[in-house]
């Protein structure tokens, strides 16, 4: 799953949760994305963004993997 397909998803979900009226849809998203972006700065990340990253990946994951981190990170979350 490409990266910037999360942030399209987070993306639209904030401004659904704005036209709405639904501050806690409006951070879930915001939580979402700093989740994201805190796993790859960490160092876990799909292949191609491990490719053209440095600093280098820690670990590279396929896509269900990369989704199932983000889980395990947001659960502690929520």
């Amino acid at each position: 799953m490409p990266l910037p397909l999360f942030f399209a998803w987070t993306g639209a979900l904030g401004k659904r949760g704005e036209l709405d009226g639904l501050p806690q849809l409006c951070a879930v998203s915001k939580k979402l994305e700093k989740t994201i972006i805190k796993t790859i700065e960490d160092g876990y990340m799909t292949g191609d963004l491990a490719a053209i990253c440095n600093p280098s990946a820690k670990k590279i994951l396929d896509s269900t993997q990369f989704i199932d981190t983000l889980a395990q990170r947001l659960k502690s979350i929520f």
